[in-house]
């Protein structure tokens, strides 16, 4: 009897009520998120690469003499034509010189013309004889972009022949007119001297 009340007694004792939980600990609070880094500035495009030169244009070729190209304009500023009909009167008794003024002033490159014929008409009443010849030098020699050239032409000697009827010293007391054609840049300019009496050396 006395055991049993001792383990009645020991068994009501021994449970103790439970501890109540500790309360949760405050969260810690959200860190704060560093600021965004400032966006780097955009890199500047490259230029372009240039592009690769060409192949050099070639030098054009010099304008021929009398040529294509650009084209002279001549005129005639002096004649001094004349017969030599001296007691021993030749087979070509026309002489002298002319003097022809090339201009390539509104020219842009360099031109030149060559004397194609020169010829010195004769008359003296009803007859004309016409009297052809060659002249040195034949021609202008390249006259520059924008400038104009004095060249004078004398007659070549025995190069003369003629049309119509006697000879040049029957037209002595007659008038003369001289007439030269050229080429120049595919151009056939001419021009010509006003009616002069003829001067022959007797």
């Amino acid at each position: 009897m006395a055991l049993a009340l001792l383990i009645l007694a020991v068994g009501c004792g021994g449970s103790t009520s439970s501890g109540s939980g500790g309360s949760a600990g405050t969260g810690g609070s959200a860190g704060t998120g560093g600021s965004a880094g400032t966006a780097g500035s955009a890199g500047t495009a490259g230029s372009a690469g240039s592009a690769g030169s060409g192949g050099s244009a070639g030098t054009g070729g010099s304008a021929g003499t009398g040529g294509g190209g650009a084209a002279l304009s001549a005129k005639i500023t002096k004649s001094d034509i004349y017969l030599d009909c001296m007691p021993v009167v030749g087979p070509d008794p026309v002489a002298g010189s002319f003097d022809v003024l090339y201009d390539n002033q509104s020219g842009s490159q360099p031109a030149s013309a060559s004397v194609q014929s020169a010829r010195f008409i004769m008359k003296k009443g009803q007859n004309t004889l016409t009297w052809s010849f060659s002249v040195t030098p034949p021609g202008s020699g390249l006259v520059a972009a924008g400038n104009t050239q004095s060249v004078t032409h004398k007659k070549t000697a025995g190069s003369g022949s003629g049309q119509g009827p006697q000879t040049p010293c029957n037209y002595c007391g007659g008038t003369g007119e001289l007439h030269v054609t050229w080429k120049s840049g595919g151009q056939s300019p001419s021009d010509a001297t006003q009616p002069v009496n003829i001067l022959c050396a007797l």
